[in-house]
């Protein structure tokens, strides 16, 4: 469906910028795993609301690792 295709356009966009982030760390080895880790394990999920929740929680997350390693 159009709004499944969506929603993984977006995923894609956050994974990317995801990995950027990661990449200005020191410890950039072990977070990338632990990015790849949680998407591999989150993507059998069909729920699109369960995914939904996921997708903004990862995003706080996301957003807590920055303003504590501050990059």
């Amino acid at each position: 469906s159009l709004q499944e295709f969506v929603f993984r356009q977006r995923i894609r966009l956050i994974y990317r910028d995801l990995a950027r982030i990661v990449y200005r760390s020191h410890e950039k080895d072990e977070l990338m795993r632990f990015v790849r880790d949680e998407f591999r394990m989150n993507s059998l999920e069909t729920d699109i609301n369960h995914r939904r929740y996921l997708l903004n929680l990862g995003i706080s997350r996301i957003n807590d690792m920055i303003r504590v390693m501050g990059i």
